[in-house]
């Protein structure tokens, strides 16, 4: 079996012990054998089930694995939030960190994605909501 597969069947953990161990190994032999630490498009395209939020989980873990905090998975998830694919699009909106480093171009794009995709206008709304309150400017705080 793959590595992604198993990564994508792998237990997360529980709570004494998040993130298992197991899927820290994974996700570290999956930046090796794909040499970068980009796991979006391939998570998304070997998930059968498209359990969005395994891959929303999974790249949430891939993040604090990885040696650049998710700044190049960030790249792919910012694309899919100017695509036309609902499912990519929720997961982009589901990560752990805010969307563009530029607050306003978020609330531009999350408003055109509103538009578009009224299915997330309530999460769309949510993130802006909550980085315009925190007075948040930078894509590095957590959402």
């Amino acid at each position: 079996m793959e590595t992604i597969e198993k990564i994508l069947l792998c237990d997360l953990g529980d709570k004494e012990n998040y993130p298992s161990q197991e899927i820290v190994n994974l996700i570290e032999q999956a930046f090796q054998l794909l040499e970068t630490e980009d796991l979006t498009e391939v998570l998304f395209e070997r998930s059968d089930s498209r359990d969005l939020q395994k891959i929303v989980d999974v790249l949430d873990i891939a993040a604090w694995c990885g040696n650049d905090n998710g700044t190049t998975a960030q790249i792919t998830l910012e694309k899919w939030l100017m695509g036309d694919n609902s499912d990519k699009i929720w997961v982009s909106l589901h990560t752990e960190c805010y969307p563009f480093k530029d607050a306003i171009k978020m609330v531009r794009v999350l408003s055109n994605v509103k538009s578009k995709f009224p299915e997330h206008a309530v999460r769309c709304e949510e993130l802006i909501r909550n980085r315009l309150a925190k007075k948040i400017t930078s894509s590095d705080a957590i959402a």
